[in-house]
């Protein structure tokens, strides 16, 4: 439906808007604070999604919607990807000095 396009155009934009994230560098205290909250929400939006997901599983079962069901697991399965990679580029990794290197080469590219 119209409504269902428009709702996976929006999680669409989040996760390119999220991935856009990935590549800045050196952010301040405040900022990574926001990171984290950006983190946390995308989470919990997975969380929600997939719970819903779940309770859909009479009409994957029917084979309704193959196509939708199939777009909408994807959308879940990259808000939880993209969860993921902010949590290690800005929290894990940069304790990682090959990373912190690799990304100032990639940074100059």
């Amino acid at each position: 439906s119209k409504e269902q396009r428009k709702r996976f155009r929006g999680f669409e934009e989040i996760i390119e808007s999220s991935e856009k994230i990935t590549w800045f560098n050196h952010l301040v205290d405040d900022s990574l604070l926001i990171v984290n909250d950006l983190v946390s929400s995308i989470r919990n939006l997975h969380s929600s999604l997939h719970r819903q997901y779940i309770s859909l599983q009479y009409i994957r079962e029917k084979g309704i919607a193959k196509v939708e069901m199939k777009n909408f697991m994807s959308a879940i399965d990259d808000l939880k990807e993209i969860a993921n990679d902010l949590d290690s580029r800005f929290f894990f990794l940069p304790n990682n000095d090959e990373f912190d290197k690799i990304t100032k080469e990639l940074s100059q590219i």
